[in-house]
């Protein structure tokens, strides 16, 4: 288990993360989430032993990093896909670490294989991909078979098929009892990999919990098509008046949210309108975290729209 502790961390004037208390659990991949600036990175080193937190401690299972017997075998991290020197080959760049970590040679075979760089191992890491590089970064996580697997970005660069790769592979090391904290501005990957989410803003925590309770937190859409395009005002101030959001979309299309199927046809039945389909869109990842960290981009653009809708907030 990873433990932040009352974690504060000041840059000079700026404070990249501000007491942040947070458990990152066995058994679970958990996605560290939060727009840039947020505090992501700064907490990964600090975990990691790059930084010392200016206030509060970070363990993993009671002991901070610099102070691991075995470290490599303990924590196995992956921040930068080209941490390797680009003249050595794939597995003499994983030989030198394994000599270092005091790991046997045949490890670095089984890895080269778990990763799929076999065709690739005596080449030059610096003529890989970017891709290849995520595999190889991989690979040096899982030297040491730990028991904590901390991952920065590791889907970028890789392919349909890597990706669903990763993605399994995170689940299985986790259904193993380790713990698996991976960041990643991927939403729809992460939805699909982590079932618990810590959300990061502004060095702050927004949230701690499972990736089910944060997609709950926003509504399904329904998409409404009817040919009564006459009728839709008054569907609309209908719907509205039971407490749902409405937005025309084009004419004859309304979405609407805060509402089953079964409410909204039975709103336009009595509306006297003609309903071609009711589609549900389901609510996702990026919608309730974008919901959640509306106030924390470090950068946006005057127009761009809000989490719940348009430039002005209207339901979308």
């Amino acid at each position: 288990m990873i433990c932040f502790d009352a974690v504060t961390k000041h840059y000079g004037a700026t404070t990249a993360l501000d007491a942040v208390t947070v458990q990152v659990r066995s058994g679970h991949v958990t996605g560290l989430l939060g727009p840039n600036g947020a505090g992501k990175s700064t907490a990964m080193r600090l975990l990691l032993g790059l930084d010392r937190p200016t206030r509060g401690r970070v363990t993993i299972d009671g002991i901070p990093y610099a102070r691991l017997p075995r470290p490599l075998q303990t924590v196995g991290a992956h921040l930068d896909a080209r941490s390797y020197h680009p003249r050595r080959s794939a597995r003499a760049h994983l030989l030198a670490l394994a000599r270092y970590a005091g790991i046997p040679s045949r490890r670095v075979d089984e890895v080269i294989e778990l990763v799929g760089l076999e065709s690739v191992a005596r080449r030059r890491a610096g003529s890989f991909s970017l891709g290849m590089g995520q595999r190889l970064g991989i690979a040096a996580a899982l030297l040491g078979d730990p028991a904590v697997l901390v991952l920065d970005e590791p889907m970028n660069g890789l392919d349909t098929d890597g990706v669903r790769w990763i993605r399994l592979l995170l689940k299985e090391f986790a259904s193993e009892g380790r713990t698996v904290l991976v960041s990643s501005h991927l939403m729809a990957e992460m939805h699909q990999t982590v079932d618990r989410v810590i959300v990061m803003g502004k060095g702050r925590l927004l949230a701690d919990c499972s990736t089910d309770e944060l997609v709950s937190s926003v509504s399904d859409v329904v998409v409404l098509r009817t040919p009564d395009v006459a009728a839709a005002p008054g569907l609309t101030r209908a719907l509205d008046r039971a407490g749902m959001s409405v937005a025309e979309t084009s004419p004859g299309e309304l979405e609407i949210t805060g509402g089953t199927p079964a409410r909204i046809g039975d709103a336009a039945f009595d509306e006297g309108m003609r309903v071609h389909s009711l589609s549900v869109t389901p609510a996702t990842l990026e919608e309730g975290y974008l919901r959640l960290v509306e106030d924390a981009f470090e950068f946006r653009r005057a127009d761009a729209p809000s989490a719940s809708g348009g430039p002005e907030g209207a339901s979308r």
